[in-house]
């Protein structure tokens, strides 16, 4: 649904992948503008695929947004090797995911 109200919007494009895995190879491939991320995917944590883009020269500048249907008080604030990355609790309004999208890019909107 994500991907469908994103694209509807006209000003992105989305690719989606389920495994972590998959992910880090579409990421290289596409070149994205931001990630967002789940913090469990069926293969690995976000977390440990955040680790992974920071670590490959041609994504660690990437912006990186966890979204997750998981509570607040399930999970660790969205720190990841000492860097604060934004977290989006799911069910989000597309108006607030936006307005997320846009900051961690560095537009206003």
């Amino acid at each position: 649904m994500v991907k469908i109200n994103l694209e509807m919007l006209g000003n992105y494009e989305v690719r989606v992948e389920t495994m972590g895995g998959n992910g880090l190879q579409a990421a290289w491939e596409f070149g994205p503008d931001l990630i967002l991320l789940d913090v469990i995917m069926r293969d690995m944590s976000g977390q440990d695929v955040v680790k992974w883009i920071r670590a490959d020269n041609h994504l660690r500048r990437t912006p990186i947004i966890f979204l997750t249907a998981m509570s607040e008080g399930d999970i660790a604030p969205g720190k990841v090797g000492g860097e604060k990355f934004p977290m989006i609790q799911k069910p989000v309004s597309i108006e607030n995911l936006t307005q997320s999208i846009e900051a961690s890019l560095g537009r206003a909107r």
